[in-house]
């Protein structure tokens, strides 16, 4: 209001003394030179505020709401500074907490990018290493794993770690998805072993067939036995002899339906199937029978019992080649791979069974042969049972008969 007052008193002194026009003129030209040092001035303001700003210093020399507005932004970078250390540290706390469990913890979200994992996940599925941009998927199919992002539990058995583990997935309303995994190994392995121990412990039919089982050659041992003692004939000792082999083959079946010591493995399928045919090749040579394995693939690799496995397909292949009672026959082993699985057949174009046969043939001591132990397909139920393999048996009369067994990969 000065500087408007001033002004006209000005212009009124030079309308008098020379010209209105001229002291209009006058008057513009002095407004216009003050409006100019005035927008210098509030650059200058304005360049001092940004450099305090950037500098972190109270600036001097400028005008109060300039100053003013550096003290709002100074507040609200120190409230900002405040939330982040505060936020800062929850989340640290919580890396922490989550870091110090043992079970492996993964969060995903719909499309599988991993949003955060912690130390025993690191460690359980990507051997320590720190994970990248790699989906949930590649982790898992690199561990032999295949579990769906949606809300449930799942019970997963991993090949290439020998492990097995309960899931956990739970979702959230951001579609991110928790993953927990509970190693469940020792505690699966307990259960299978308490369920065969009961199954066997209860079971008043399994027991007798056992007992009968054992008794019959028990009782051909002694006849035999007390024959030789009466005559001392060469004969009655070689049958003393065969009876003793024929208890023994009886007591090892036994014994190894009943066998818990061996770990799983990795065991590569052709390998085997190489030494069961080495091992074999003499008696179906002897017998005119052409044993060969009929397969392309090079390479099948399954988590089992390898002693076991071994003896089981022995038996199998021991009992076709006993199954063709003439020259010309053939015993086959097949291999089929599929993404998720592995099969192996072992087909004979021998006798074959009937449907009554084929429903007792898995019974313990069960044969229709003479000098048979009849635990050959016991074993291989037993083996299966043990290592979550598939064994399907399907035969005819007069055609053969072909043993499936199908591996988890």
């Amino acid at each position: 209001m000065k500087v408007i007052a001033l002004a006209v008193v000005i212009w009124l002194c030079l309308s008098i003394a020379i010209d209105a026009f001229v002291g209009t003129l006058v008057i513009a030209v002095v407004f216009a030179v003050l409006y100019c040092v005035k927008i210098k001035r509030h650059d200058n303001d304005a360049a001092k505020l940004l450099n305090a700003i950037n500098a972190g210093k109270s600036p001097e020399s400028i005008e109060k709401a300039l100053k003013d507005i550096f003290v709002a932004h100074k507040n609200v970078l120190q409230r900002i500074a405040q939330e982040r250390d505060f936020y800062r540290e929850r989340y640290e706390n919580f890396v922490d907490l989550v870091n110090s469990f043992e079970l492996p913890i993964v969060l995903v979200d719909r499309e599988g990018n991993i949003r955060f994992y912690n130390r025993a996940f690191q460690t359980f599925f990507n051997v320590g290493k720190t994970i990248g941009n790699e989906r949930i998927f590649d982790i898992l199919r690199r561990n032999g794993l295949k579990i769906p992002i949606k809300k449930g539990n799942y019970r997963v058995f991993s090949r290439r770690q020998n492990r097995r583990f309960m899931v956990v997935v739970e979702g959230s309303e951001n579609d991110e998805f928790s993953m927990i995994f509970t190693d469940i190994t020792a505690r699966w392995k307990t259960e299978r072993l308490l369920e065969k121990t009961m199954r066997y412990a209860v079971s008043a039919e399994t027991v007798a067939d056992l007992a009968h089982g054992l008794k019959q050659p028990l009782a051909n041992l002694q006849l035999a036995f007390d024959l030789y003692q009466k005559t001392g004939k060469e004969q009655n000792l070689r049958r003393l002899e065969q009876e003793l082999k024929s208890l023994k083959e009886k007591i090892f079946g036994v014994l190894q339906i009943y066998h818990y010591g061996e770990e799983p493995q990795n065991v590569d399928l052709p390998k085997i199937l190489n030494r069961v045919i080495r091992y074999l090749e003499p008696i179906a040579e002897n017998k005119g029978i052409n044993l060969r394995v009929s397969s392309n693939v090079p390479k099948a690799v399954v988590t089992v019992q390898e002693r076991r496995l071994e003896n089981v397909i022995k038996n199998l292949v021991i009992n076709a080649l006993e199954a063709i009672p003439e020259a010309n026959g053939n015993v086959v082993l097949k291999l089929k791979k599929g993404r998720e699985w592995i099969t192996l057949l072992i087909g004979d174009n021998g006798v074959g069974m009937g449907e009554e046969v084929l429903k007792k043939a898995a019974k313990a001591f069960f044969t229709t042969k003479e000098s048979g132990t009849g635990l050959g397909l016991t074993l291989a139920k037993s083996f299966c049972e043990d290592n979550d393999v598939t064994l399907k048996i399907r035969s005819k009369e007069g055609k053969g008969t072909t043993v499936r067994l199908t591996f988890k990969r």
